[in-house]
């Protein structure tokens, strides 16, 4: 009888093991929810240096290098603020759109706020963190034209504008609307300021509205240096179509042809060289700690310094579409 006791009693015991071995590793208490990996510093990791380049014209002026370390250290105190640590943080100014965005994806800088163009040229694809956001633009003013309507603060990106302006040949095209033929495009004397994206924004809207053709088919297509040489050209009657940015038109008498966008003025990106700041939660610190310092204070006056003078926002997701389709028409741009 004891015999028979004691094989039961091991039985018994040995059900109950396997039982346990079974609920073991890997299975979590009913109703316990698994909790989101706290920030290094409160794991307490140590995180050695955080690189910041930002993209700046104003190289080798005293005022702007006398702002960067003052910025580093503020920027340390705000990502501490957010559970991120780091022995040092180090802000750089980067001599050109190129060397900046290409240190950012080779890994050579931990993040770099540059111009959206040459982010879409050398550093595709990277994270982005945080974008400028320029004037909002009403479309409803004047039977098409266009006002300034002031800061959009939820729409961290700018549109280009295709617009007809007051000249003989500009109102023939208003007037025309949506009946527009490339010859009539063709034909007109356009006016754009000198650089990647005004360019880039003729590029998509020629595409979307006649499809097949290019800028280069265009008869006469002038650039001239600076938004104020543009709207000028535009007031004389010079230009019969002109290529403008929200919030860079104050005059009448433009009516808009066609709009391409958004298209993103300045961002802040996140690199590949650190694997521990890859993740999303360290985005989101990144994104609270530096648009912190658009508070007004001592933050926001060095960071102009710098040049970056609008607030860098974020966005519920960003719509980096015709951004990518310019950067894919440029030499060097990424697929």
């Amino acid at each position: 009888m004891r015999k028979w006791t004691a094989c039961l009693t091991a039985l018994a015991l040995a059900v109950l093991l396997a039982a346990c071995g079974a609920g073991g590793e890997g299975s979590e208490p009913p109703g316990e929810e698994q909790q989101p990996t706290p920030p290094p510093a409160e794991q307490g990791e140590e995180l050695g240096r955080f690189s910041l380049e930002i993209q700046s014209a104003a190289e080798g002026n005293l005022e702007a290098l006398q702002a960067l370390e003052p910025l580093g250290s503020l920027l340390r105190e705000r990502l501490a603020a957010e559970g991120y640590e780091f022995e040092s943080v180090q802000v750089t100014m980067g001599a050109s759109g190129r060397s900046t965005g290409e240190a950012l994806a080779a890994g050579g800088v931990d993040a770099a706020v540059l111009r959206a163009e040459d982010y879409a040229k050398y550093a595709w694809e990277l994270p982005v963190v945080l974008s400028s956001a320029p004037e909002a633009v009403d479309l409803a003013a004047g039977e098409g034209q266009i006002s300034v309507s002031g800061p959009a603060e939820a729409a961290p990106w700018r549109t280009g504008y295709i617009c007809a302006t007051g000249s003989d040949y500009g109102r023939t095209l208003a007037a025309a609307g949506g009946e527009l033929t490339f010859d009539q495009v063709a034909g007109a004397a356009w006016a754009a300021q000198s650089g990647w994206d005004a360019q880039g924004w003729i590029q998509l809207w020629l595409e979307e509205t006649f499809g097949g053709v290019a800028v280069a088919d265009l008869a006469g297509l002038t650039l001239l240096e600076g938004r104020d040489a543009l709207l000028l050209s535009a007031a004389l009657g010079e230009a019969d179509i002109v290529v403008l940015a929200g919030g860079e038109i104050t005059g009448e008498g433009l009516t808009v042809l066609g709009q391409v966008g958004p298209v993103y003025e300045q961002l802040l990106a996140l690199g590949p060289g650190q694997e521990a700041l890859q993740d999303a939660a360290f985005q989101a610190a990144l994104g609270r700690a530096v648009s912190g310092l658009f508070d007004g204070g001592e933050g926001q006056q060095l960071l102009r310094r710098l040049g970056v003078e609008q607030p860098l926002l974020a966005a519920d997701e960003w719509d980096l579409e015709a951004l990518g389709r310019m950067a894919r028409r440029q030499e060097g741009g990424h697929q």
